[in-house]
């Protein structure tokens, strides 16, 4: 994938994160499928059995606290029963401070997990540098 590409895809997660209506962090996500959009998400106050469940990965109290929808996991449930090829899948997360730089939006446990789970191996996120690029 070249710069051109990543950039793009990386601006596709940003407006998603405008739909953000959680409080202190806005985080976007989009998932491309053979330079094809396949889904959008974004963070939000909305809680998910599924969040709720891969939240046990985060040693997160599911029953004490709220489970936020993340934007991983919106994108991901959006089109998870679909068959694809799930490795040929790019994720790309954005978030930035609320100054305009870019903020590390490296997934959490969970999302992690979930991501795993379904078999997405590239992803890409913000970092204060940039992005990064992991292969799971």
């Amino acid at each position: 994938m070249n710069n051109s590409q990543i950039e793009k895809y990386f601006m596709l997660a940003k407006n998603a994160s405008n739909f953000s209506d959680f409080p202190r962090i806005h985080i976007g996500c989009v998932l491309i499928y053979k330079n094809k959009i396949l889904s959008v998400g974004w963070n939000t106050k909305k809680e998910n059995p599924l969040q709720k469940y891969y939240n046990k990965y985060r040693n997160f109290d599911t029953n004490k606290y709220k489970n936020p929808l993340h934007a991983e996991m919106m994108s991901i449930l959006k089109i998870r029963n679909i068959e694809i090829d799930w490795k040929k899948v790019n994720m790309f997360i954005y978030r930035e401070h609320k100054n305009g730089k870019t903020a590390l939006a490296k997934p959490c446990k969970a999302c992690k997990q979930a991501i795993k789970d379904i078999g997405i191996k590239n992803i890409y996120y913000t970092s204060s540098d940039g992005y990064i690029y992991e292969k799971y």
